[in-house]
């Protein structure tokens, strides 16, 4: 087993355990409301543990399984924790109210994110890598402006201390202003991404080895090239072994230097 399906099987279990935490609070309070979400649970937990399973299965070396099973976690989470009894605090209560703070952003990463993956299991360009980076530290960069910007936090949290700290004001404004546009702009390079990937073909493989296109025909004219140079120096008289033997010298280092041109811009990536 690969460690990426290890991450998706984790991602299945935590879900498992997430629903059967509800399955307990519905036991303990059999209400109509919590046996709703106990079916929600199961529902939303439920179908994308399946299906990352599956493309787990399918692409054993990539990490579009567990992403695909985020999004019934984080969903049966919520619902587990909305049916926790709300008299009783956890240990280490205001550390989870702080660092929670902003936590819907987990959301959109759970649902934007798996989309740079698709359909190969891996972001299929430079451009969709750069893009996923950004949009994590711009997610990251959000959520802790929200844990340490100064002021109560957000009802009904607004008694919790900030046990991680506050920044300066303008920081967190300035912040704020950044990273929250940030997301929407993300999600429509995400959207451009896509359009451009159909628009150039039926597989991103296709775009991703535009220069292994180029690299190879250049190196069948390079080819072609030395062995025209071969024959040419046949016909002008060199005929024999020493023409034989100054044919393959120049179609030698024809195709080295073609094939050190081609090589180096694989190592240059």
């Amino acid at each position: 087993m690969t460690w990426h399906r290890g991450f998706a099987w984790a991602a299945v279990l935590l879900t498992a355990a997430a629903v059967l935490g509800t399955a307990w609070f519905v036991v303990l309070s059999p209400t109509p409301a919590h046996v709703l979400a106990l079916t929600a649970a199961m529902v939303l937990g439920g179908v994308p543990a399946v299906a990352g399973l599956a493309v787990s299965r399918r692409l054993g070396h990539s990490l579009l399984g567990a992403l695909v099973v985020l999004p019934g976690l984080l969903a049966a989470v919520v619902l587990c924790a909305s049916l926790a009894p709300q008299d009783v605090s956890p240990p280490g209560d205001a550390y989870l109210v702080a660092a929670g703070q902003g936590d819907w952003v987990l959301v959109y990463l759970v649902l934007a994110v798996p989309l740079l993956f698709f359909p190969e299991g891996r972001p299929a360009t430079r451009g969709a890598r750069w893009l996923l980076a950004l949009i994590m530290l711009d997610a990251a960069t959000f959520m802790v402006t929200a844990a340490t910007a100064p002021g109560p936090f957000l009802p009904p949290d607004e008694h919790s201390p900030h046990v991680l700290g506050t920044m300066p004001g303008w920081l967190a404004d300035l912040l704020s202003a950044v990273t929250l546009p940030g997301l929407l702009v993300g999600l429509g390079a995400i959207v451009l991404h896509l359009v451009r990937l159909h628009r150039t073909g039926d597989e991103p493989a296709d775009v991703a080895d535009q220069g292994g296109m180029k690299r190879e025909r250049h190196n069948r004219a390079g080819d072609e090239r030395a062995a025209t140079v071969a024959t040419r120096s046949a016909r002008q008289g060199r005929s024999g072994p020493a023409g034989a033997f100054a044919g393959a010298a120049i179609q030698h280092r024809q195709s080295v230097l073609v094939r050190h041109r081609t090589l180096v811009p694989e190592h240059a990536r």
